[in-house]
């Protein structure tokens, strides 16, 4: 199977739009009262967890970290950029794992025992301030010495990652403060632009690291190979008995 970085970003976008597009429905459905649709809702909505968006987020993070993980592969060991190819590739696998098990919702639990409102209703959103600070100040030489069109790209998915992780995020706080619940149009637009922006801005990573790896050269994203005990026993060679 040959993956070619513009036609998959092509089908990534295509993806997110079928997934806001289903949302239309629910928004309406949620206005007349009706909040189920014989689980269509649960099964559909965009911030919904467990459902289809999430797990379709979270195997973009995963393609996000391996085809990281692939640049950081092609370079020699003494290359300056290997290691902030290999931290950007555990970086997006740790936020696959925190979207299939939503752990930084663990402190929105916190704001809710503290009765927190306002921009501090829910804490998750400020998990990540500190460490993409660090990220960002950790990765600025890495940015700088890379190409025009990937440095563009990758300011372009922190840029909107950022804005509807962390911006939009926000908003939803002010939203939740005011009384306004899940289910009203408010909200509901912001989920929208909240997880839609989020979608959008993995593509363009996606895109990105697929392309970098395409102009070095391409091949295999993920070289695994599996090796049967046994064989691996046989090759050691017979062990010398002698004292």
């Amino acid at each position: 199977m040959v993956i070619e970085p513009r036609r998959l970003l092509t089908v990534h976008l295509m993806i997110i739009a079928g997934l806001v597009l289903a949302n239309v429905p629910i928004a309406v459905m949620d206005g007349l009262g009706h909040y189920n649709l014989y689980g269509y809702s649960r099964l559909l909505r965009l911030e919904e967890e467990a459902n289809i968006p999430s797990v379709f987020s979270s195997l973009a993070l995963t393609a996000c970290g391996a085809a990281a993980f692939a640049n950081r592969s092609c370079l020699p060991p003494d290359d300056p950029d290997r290691s902030a190819w290999g931290l950007l590739a555990a970086f997006f696998a740790f936020l696959a794992l925190d979207e299939a098990a939503m752990l930084h919702e663990l402190a929105n639990r916190i704001s809710a025992d503290l009765d927190l409102d306002g921009t501090l209703t829910n804490l998750g959103v400020f998990v990540y301030v500190p460490i993409t600070i660090w990220l960002a100040a950790r990765l600025l030489q890495f940015w700088l010495r890379q190409e025009r069109r990937l440095r563009a790209a990758l300011l372009a998915g922190a840029a909107m990652y950022g804005a509807a992780a962390f911006g939009v995020e926000l908003v939803e706080n002010e939203l939740l403060s005011a009384s306004f619940g899940p289910h009203d149009l408010p909200l509901r637009i912001s989920f929208t632009f909240e997880e839609s922006g989020e979608m959008l801005a993995v593509a363009v990573f996606l895109y990105a690291f697929l392309r970098h790896f395409s102009t070095m050269g391409g091949g295999p994203l993920i070289a695994l190979t599996v090796q049967d005990d046994r064989q691996r026993s046989d090759q050691s060679g017979p062990r010398d008995s002698r004292g």
